[in-house]
């Protein structure tokens, strides 16, 4: 009766592989070819460039 319950186990656990590969590709490939580091400061994003805004902005004060 063990493998029993243990076989349906192995079902779920197949999606789980394919998860991390969709998104890990995916979530690397869109910032990396945006490139939206240098566009990110001069936009009214100062959350993300806080390190290069504190910076900058210290040094133009």
């Amino acid at each position: 009766m063990l493998p029993t319950p243990h076989t349906p186990h192995p079902t779920p656990h197949t999606p789980l592989p394919h998860f991390p590969t969709s998104p890990l590709p995916h979530f690397p490939t869109s910032p990396l070819p945006h490139t939206p580091l240098p566009h990110f400061p001069t936009s009214p994003h100062p959350h993300f460039p806080n390190s290069f805004n504190l910076c900058c902005d210290s040094g133009y004060l």
